[in-house]
């Protein structure tokens, strides 16, 4: 079976934390990790472990964030079809928190395919 997601990616910075912090608070941050995220990317790199192998048709950034992007998904099996984008690749900052909820703002304007 072949299967292809046309979608969007952002470079993620995640941090587990107990939960997100009210306005103003200060939270202790209790891991963090950075990766390739978003609709797109997620759903290119689950296909791929369901199906063995999946196509990625989107944009990135031409910096190193998306070169680290690009690098990722091809790593985890996903085949890549994309353009440069002059942008610089969009980012999103997620908090994680005890439960599994996650709540990410992004940054920048999306890069479409």
């Amino acid at each position: 079976m072949r299967v292809a997601v046309v979608g969007h990616v952002e470079w993620v910075e995640f941090v587990r934390v107990e939960r997100v912090p009210r306005p103003g608070e200060i939270v202790q941050a209790l891991e963090t990790w950075e990766e390739a995220g978003g609709a797109g990317a997620v759903a290119a790199v689950q296909l791929a472990k369901l199906a063995g192998s999946a196509t990625l048709f989107t944009s990135f950034g031409s910096d190193e964030l998306g070169r680290r992007a690009r690098a990722q998904l091809a790593d985890q099996g996903v085949t890549v079809r994309a353009m440069a984008n002059p942008s610089p690749q969009r980012r999103a900052f997620c908090y994680v928190d005890e439960t599994g909820e996650r709540t990410i703002t992004v940054l920048g304007e999306k890069l479409r395919p």
